[in-house]
């Protein structure tokens, strides 16, 4: 695993953590855009999510997409405040 994906993954399960939901919840939080199985892939370092799933991520914890990717140590979105 490199060391970007291994950087995201340990940020979304840390956002994953603090928004104290399941991956079955998040992916419903998502409107069901991902399964459960793809999120546990993602938060495993297996796969990464692709550039449209980022935002609907994103959105769905309260975080930046920025900050996901490791581009930020700023976790909350510009204009919102957590």
């Amino acid at each position: 695993m490199s060391r970007r994906t291994q950087g995201f993954a340990q940020r979304l399960s840390s956002a994953i953590a603090a928004s104290g939901m399941t991956t079955q919840q998040l992916a419903r939080e998502c409107d069901n855009a991902f399964t459960p199985r793809t999120i546990f892939r993602w938060k495993a370092g297996v796969t990464v999510p692709g550039i449209e799933a980022l935002p609907i991520l994103a959105d769905a914890l309260g975080v930046s997409a920025d900050w996901l990717l490791g581009i930020t140590d700023n976790a909350t979105p510009e204009g919102r405040r957590i």
